[in-house]
């Protein structure tokens, strides 16, 4: 049944298009430019939304049914809405995450002959106000309205029919999807048994070793805390970015050796968390990660692995660490490459450079030595205080969070400058999955990249800060702001980085007495290098290619063991899909004195 739905989601004859998340994909052709001046695009921002989406599905099936079934639930309802609302409205709507909560109670209004006869004769040159009552049909009244909330109609006569048709193909085959997988219990879901199975095993065999196991997903946390055990042997307690101080406090109790001796407890000896605890506190009490689902940024498993690596107060002088990686299969056929990549840079980063798998007989002592090895001694990562701001907006003011998500694209507002701050341009760009903060100095009229510690500092505010306009100098700065931020997108690694010089030297050489398919090897081998490759794999090219620098066939042989032709692919697919991009602006923000500020918003 994985296999199938593997293949109704992503496989070559799959049907499942992801229609509601990819609108204007279904633009008729003669009106394509129209829209696209309408929504302020340039191609088609949603065209990879279907792909992503089925790696979302796929990422939460490997991580618990549970979180699958929650996914679904929430795909088809959303989808069932959208069909609902072309079919009584004739429209669509399109923004940066699509609801239609706000058109509930829209009335829209029918557009006059003499209106449409003005639309038709001037389709090619007609203002933007026109854009916008032509392509939705709105009064120019409910169209700011809308567009305000960064929500966008498309009348379904500049649709192809297509979409309709693909909206309820997606239904019918979600529905079917979760019928299939109805039958799949806590009591018979393989992955559930084997971590019981373990747990039970482990603290029988270590009764004064608790346990950590972190999944993504608060789906999955509670999947698990409800399906786990609950017995004599097994305690479990649950947290996630909704708990509370007192439920942290209770943790530290439990699994925080530094926690005063004498308020120490041992009420759990298995805790179930999201990231939410994966910085920023002591779990050395236990000796076994567990890493239920394998995030997509490697250093999140090693901050998770930190919280048990404590070698200032050392409790156990072994460590055990269990991985559940996504299936091959699963990579195979939804092309989630990038989970492939990261999971190998996790690899080097957790197990040194000398590892090539990640087996049971595999050790952590050397590569861990470098992390914090207390709380007082850790640093947490400048942005942790923004997602936890972030965790407590989406938890606790929905509408909010929502709001923020829906601001149109290429949204622009100026602002009062901060004290010690200059005034001036910030501008923040996007390519694939590369995003980039460029400011340009009002006083110096010079454009920087800065970093997004620096940029994301710019952005605080009070509740009650006004917005303004943008004045007549913002434009001039925009437009080196922008540069700059595309000059960065591009700009190549430095080819002076001395590692990478060397391994390039070193393939070069091979590649002068390589034939057949070790010599198309070396030469994929030397487009990954500059920015594919990790530092252990560099190292590892540097050594072999020395050792063996007139054996050919034997260093690309251990090449091949090291940088296996399977990932080496893997980047170059992903570095040419990168390169394939579009640059979208995403948002600017002009800082003004107080004597410079424009009309309120």
């Amino acid at each position: 049944m994985y296999l199938q739905t593997l293949e109704l989601l992503a496989g070559e004859k799959s049907k499942f298009k992801a229609a509601r998340y990819r609108v204007v994909s279904y633009v008729v052709d003669e009106s394509r430019a129209d829209v696209d001046a309408y929504l302020s695009i340039q191609g088609d921002p949603q065209k990879n939304n279907a792909t992503f989406l089925k790696r979302l599905l796929v990422r939460r099936l490997e991580s618990s049914i549970n979180a699958f079934n929650k996914t679904l639930d929430n795909i088809i309802a959303s989808t069932e809405k959208t069909l609902s609302f072309l079919k009584e409205k004739h429209r669509a709507l399109v923004s940066k995450k699509t609801t239609l909560d706000d058109l509930e109670d829209l009335t829209l209004q029918e557009l006059d002959e003499e209106w449409n006869e003005e639309y038709e004769a001037a389709s090619n040159s007609i203002s933007h106000t026109l854009f916008a009552q032509s392509i939705s049909r709105l009064s120019t009244k409910q169209e700011e309205e809308l567009v305000s909330k960064g929500i966008y109609l498309i009348h379904e006569d500049l649709l192809k029919p297509s979409f309709e048709h693909d909206l309820e193909n997606d239904i019918c085959l979600l529905k079917q999807l979760k019928k299939d997988w109805s039958g799949l219990t806590a009591q018979n879901d393989p992955k559930l048994a084997r971590i019981k199975e373990i747990v039970r095993k482990q603290m029988q065999a270590e009764p004064n070793r608790k346990i950590v196991l972190f999944s993504q997903f608060a789906d999955t946390i509670e999947y698990l805390r409800i399906n786990l055990p609950h017995d004599d042997i097994i305690h479990p307690i649950a947290y996630d970015a909704s708990c509370g101080k007192r439920a942290k406090e209770e943790i530290r109790a439990n699994f925080d050796a530094s926690y005063p001796h004498k308020e120490q407890e041992d009420k759990y000896n298995l805790l179930l968390t999201t990231d939410a605890l994966s910085e920023g506190i002591n779990l050395n009490r236990a000796g076994v990660v567990f890493n239920y689902d394998i995030p997509y940024n490697p250093t999140r498993v090693i901050q998770r692995v930190g919280r048990i690596n404590r070698i200032n107060r050392k409790v156990f002088s072994t460590l055990f660490i269990y991985n559940f990686f996504p299936t091959e299969i699963g990579e195979m056929q939804t092309n989630v490459k990038k989970i492939t990549t990261n999971k190998m840079a996790m690899i080097d980063l957790i197990f040194g450079e000398d590892t090539k798998y990640l087996t049971p007989g595999e050790t952590i002592k050397a590569s861990l030595a470098h992390l914090p090895q207390n709380e007082a001694e850790e640093e947490i990562s400048w942005d942790t205080k923004y997602r936890e701001f972030l965790d407590n907006i989406r938890e606790h003011n929905p509408k909010l969070y929502e709001q923020a998500n829906n601001l149109p694209p290429r949204v622009r507002i100026a602002r009062t400058t901060r004290e010690g701050n200059s005034p001036g341009v910030l501008v923040f760009g996007r390519r694939g999955d590369v995003g980039v903060f460029s400011f340009c100095d009002k006083n110096t009229h010079q454009a920087k990249y800065i970093s997004d510690e620096e940029a994301i500092k710019l952005f605080e505010a009070t509740p009650d800060e006004k917005s303004f306009s943008t004045s007549s100098d913002f434009y001039p700065m925009y437009n080196l702001a922008q540069d700059k931020m595309i000059e960065e997108i591009y700009r190549p690694v430095t080819e002076h980085n001395r590692l990478i010089g060397d391994a390039k030297q070193i393939v070069a050489q091979l590649v002068l007495n390589a034939t057949g398919n070790d010599a198309k090897y070396l030469q994929d081998l030397d487009e990954i290098l500059a920015d594919g490759l990790c530092t252990a794999k560099l190292q590892a090219i540097k050594k072999i290619g020395r050792s063996y620098k007139d054996n050919v066939p034997q260093a690309v042989s251990l090449l091949k063991e090291s940088i296996p032709e399977q990932y080496v692919h893997t980047v170059l697919n992903i570095q040419k899909y990168d390169k394939s991009q579009n640059i979208t602006v995403v948002l600017s923000v002009e800082f003004m004195g107080n004597e410079e500020k424009g009309v309120l918003l």
